[in-house]
């Protein structure tokens, strides 16, 4: 009890000059004993010039930027800045956070801001500060965020940066700064985010970027960098977002990328990259969007590019891709977005994308031969007995959405239209069947040529539903003949069914199965 009785007169006694006591002093003197200060006196004695000392700091970043909310020394906290609402300090009353953003701050970042050694955030954004970042930053070894976006900055990123060695997020995007990346920011071994987007940075991207094991987030977009994209970007492990989009790099995509099995966007476009898109692309299986559209890129999209089954986006337009749209695309159930269009690929839109529930799909300037069907086309298949049934869905070349599973007879046309409302028309008709031992399309169908060839899918279900219906319809046509040779028989027997002229026997049409309905003696209707 002595000693801290004897602390609190020594920092609150008057000089012998009769000077004012300092800041930290009287700050001291209104301090209850119960204090974790004032129940460490020598800590206290210790830290009284450092805290000054800061003190002194936010005055000067006041001065120079000034701000309209976050310096109190004028007002009632006005002796004691850990009490101010922007400004966070550590137990021992230094430093730990200045969360200045949103201050409508302008003028230049002082110097001194380097002696703040306990400062852990340092955030500065969203303001009109301008001129340089300073050198003396790389002096807060205990800063584990630089945040300063936002602002009018210019000049260079200061290569003492690399010195911040706790340093784990660095946004310095949308500012005015120029010059290249400095190769020291290889030396950030825990940095986890990197944002320099939109700064107008030249130059190359340094191999030492592959350095940094820690990156979750790699954002260099917008900007004029050059040269390629270095082989040592694969040995970012835990990085989840690249975004390289917007700049003039040239070359191919290394095949490292295939490596970074946390990427979750990979974003190239709009450089001038060549070469093809590499195999081992299909190994990001946590990728969501890949965009490489706008670059010079050319060969065939990769068939285990269907590998990606947690892809959302994919934007491949205006490259020299050729070849054709692999099937495997089809196994992209998360697919939301697929730009394809103006590239060099042929071939037919492969009846897999139609299982898909995309958004937008957009495949124009490119040479397809056969494309999707319109909305309102009826796509008509006629089957031969040499048709045998199959459980794959019944697809064509000329019908790339594929007509869905059904059981036909083999001597049974077929008709469907595709159509965006829930309803769709199946019409069953017993036909002659055709002379040739191959699939035929009506003439209602798209053009084929004789290389066409179709699938017929029948599900085990529908079996039981088609021959069903066959029996019924069948039934009825004879029925019918007989009616019109016997004039005996009876008005009431007739029942009408819609717009059409066919009759039929009371109590045949509970034989139908559920959902079917009939159009008339030659069709039924399915909705």
């Amino acid at each position: 009890m002595y000693l801290k009785s004897l602390a609190i007169a020594y920092l609150t006694a008057p000089s012998a000059s009769g000077a004012r006591p300092s800041a930290f002093a009287e700050r001291m003197s209104t301090t209850t004993r119960n204090s974790p200060v004032a129940s460490h006196p020598a800590r206290t004695l210790q830290n009284e010039e450092q805290y000054d000392a800061e003190r002194k700091i936010l005055d000067e970043i006041y001065k120079s930027c000034g701000g309209k909310n976050w310096y109190e020394g004028d007002g009632d906290n006005s002796e004691d800045h850990c009490a101010w609402k922007y400004v966070t300090c550590n137990d021992d009353r230094t430093i730990r956070e200045l969360d200045l953003d949103y201050q409508e701050m302008t003028g230049t970042i002082p110097e001194s801001i380097g002696s703040l050694t306990s400062l852990q955030e340092l955030a500065l954004y969203n303001n009109g500060l301008t001129g340089t970042i300073p050198e003396s930053i790389g002096s807060l070894n205990n800063l584990e965020g630089l945040y300063l976006y936002d602002n009018g900055l210019t000049g260079t990123i200061p290569e003492s940066i690399g010195s911040l060695a706790s340093l784990q997020k660095l946004y310095l995007y949308n500012n005015g700064l120029t010059g290249t990346i400095p190769e020291s920011i290889g030396s950030l071994a825990s940095l986890q985010w990197l944002s320099l987007w939109n700064i107008r940075l030249t130059g190359t991207i340094p191999e030492s970027i592959g350095s940094l094991a820690s990156l979750q987030g790699l954002d260099l977009s917008n900007n004029g960098l050059t040269g390629t994209i270095p082989e040592s970007i694969g040995s970012l492990a835990s990085l989840q977002r690249l975004d390289l989009h917007n700049n003039g790099l040239t070359g191919t995509i290394p095949e490292s990328i295939g490596s970074l099995a946390s990427l979750l966007n990979l974003s190239l476009w709009n450089n001038g990259l060549t070469g093809t898109i590499p195999e081992n692309i299909g190994s990001l299986n946590n990728l969501q969007t890949l965009s490489l559209s706008n670059n010079e890129l050319t060969g065939t999209i990769p068939d285990n590019i269907g590998s990606l089954t947690n892809l959302e986006n994919l934007y491949l337009y205006k490259n020299g891709l050729t070849g054709t749209i692999p099937d495997s695309i089809g196994n992209l159930y998360n697919l939301q977005n697929l730009y394809l269009h103006n590239n060099q690929l042929i071939g037919c839109i492969p009846a897999s994308i139609m299982k898909l529930n995309l958004y937008d799909f957009e495949y124009y300037g490119n040479s397809f031969t056969e494309t999707t069907p319109s909305p309102t086309s009826t796509i008509t298949l006629a089957l031969t007995p040499s048709v045998l049934a199959t459980t794959a869905p019944i697809a064509s070349t000329t019908n790339p959405i594929g007509l869905g599973s059904v059981t036909l007879s083999p001597t049974t046309s077929f008709s469907r239209s595709y159509s965006p409302t829930k309803t769709n028309i199946l019409a069953l008709t017993p036909t002659k069947p055709p002379t040739t031992a191959s699939p035929t399309t009506s003439a209602t169908a798209p053009p084929t040529t004789s290389s066409t060839t179709l699938i017929v899918a029948v599900g085990l279900g529908f079996a039981v539903f088609a021959l069903l219906a066959l029996v019924v319809l069948q039934h009825m046509k004879q029925r019918k003949n007989k009616s019109g040779e016997d004039e005996g028989v009876n008005a009431t027997e007739n029942v009408e069914r819609g717009p059409g002229t066919g009759v039929m026997e009371p109590g045949l049409e509970s034989l139908l199965p559920s959902g079917v309905r009939m159009i008339d003696s030659d069709a039924i209707e399915i909705g």
